[in-house]
């Protein structure tokens, strides 16, 4: 579940001093920068989300899956380190969890 952040047309000033095209790691900081300078700042991105499309559907999620694929083929190392027991067998949908896990905690951290 992702927090997207939307303002009805209705309530958007007339006019900006800035305007930001797209709210990820570059834009979303600019522009709380510049409101915080005084400045009146509209900030659109297609995708609604603080984050842009690395937080969205780029390198956190990508590495929150890798993450899991490599702390399973670590268990292939077991014999070296003289433990035994079986290997975890990988659980897709509990794999995409923790990756929605790590993106909503993302996006909570950036509404902040």
């Amino acid at each position: 579940m992702n927090t997207t952040f939307q303002t009805p047309l209705s309530d958007l000033p007339a006019a900006v001093d800035v305007l930001v095209l797209g709210a990820g790691g570059a834009g979303y900081p600019g522009a709380f920068f510049l409101a915080k300078a005084g400045l009146k700042v509209a900030m659109v991105d297609p995708i609604g989300n603080l984050g842009g499309d690395c937080l969205a559907e780029g390198c956190v999620p990508s590495k929150a899956v890798r993450e899991a694929a490599l702390v399973r083929s670590l268990a292939d190392k077991f014999d070296a380190f003289g433990l035994r027991g079986g290997k975890p067998a990988v659980d897709w949908p509990a794999v995409l969890a923790h990756k929605d896990r790590v993106q909503n905690t993302r996006y909570a951290q950036h509404a902040q």
